[in-house]
């Protein structure tokens, strides 16, 4: 996984490299984390919405 963020550019020496690849790391975490709240919250809600329906 170090390989991907050690990807090889020529502005890698640059200051604001290191910014993009937090903003990079901080946008891979937070699509992982939305993902985790999003499908738990689809499933309770599908649960209380056709629960009553499709007791099994």
């Amino acid at each position: 996984m170090k390989e991907f963020f050690k990807l090889p550019s020529p502005n890698s020496t640059h200051p604001n490299a290191w910014k993009r690849n937090l903003i990079h790391v901080l946008l891979i975490f937070a699509s992982c984390f939305g993902f985790l709240i999003y499908i738990p919250s689809v499933y309770l809600a599908w649960q209380q919405k056709f629960g009553e329906k499709w007791l099994f």
